[in-house]
Formats: structure tokens, sequence, C-alpha cells
């Protein structure tokens, strides 16, 4: 993975659960259950990631070169919010 962002999701039960944002390397092979069960093994459970979102290119970037945090989870809150509503 080139980058990775974690940010909170609302949840009804705990309040927040932590979702990541990852952009794969590119030509690289990502497999979403290979990061879930490394985090399983290495990470405790109030760490472990409930979401794992694909970010589809570079993560924007501030004027200074940094992960555009906000950017990125706006976008993705944004995404889960539509989701969840098409759900309910």
């Amino acid at each position: 993975m080139t980058d990775v962002v974690a940010f909170g999701v609302a949840d009804a039960g705990l309040g927040q659960v932590v979702h990541v944002a990852v952009t794969p390397r590119a030509g690289s092979e990502y497999d979403t259950e290979k990061l879930l069960q490394f985090c399983r093994e290495a990470m405790p459970m109030y760490m472990r990631p409930r979401g794992v979102h694909l970010w589809p290119d570079t993560m924007p970037r501030t004027g200074n070169g940094k992960l555009d945090r906000p950017a990125v989870i706006g976008t993705l809150r944004k995404r889960i919010e539509e989701t969840d509503a098409v759900r309910a």
C-alpha cells in the first residue's frame, strides 16, 4: 500500500468504529482479507478496522505534501452514509 488513512465512523452499539482507506501500490496484488487478518493478529480488538475502503488513485495532498486527511475522510464518510441510506 502507498497511502493509508484511519478514521472513526459512527456506530450505534459502540459509538465509533475504525475504518481505513487504502491505496494499493501500483501493479501489486491487494487482498483486503490479508490486511484484516494481519490486523487481527497484530492489533488489540478496539483498534482493528471494521471497514476497508479502496481509494482508486493517489490520495489528495496538502500544499506541503502531506495526506489531506479531511478530504479523504469527508469523501469516504459521504460514501458510507449514502450506502447506509440505501440499505435502510
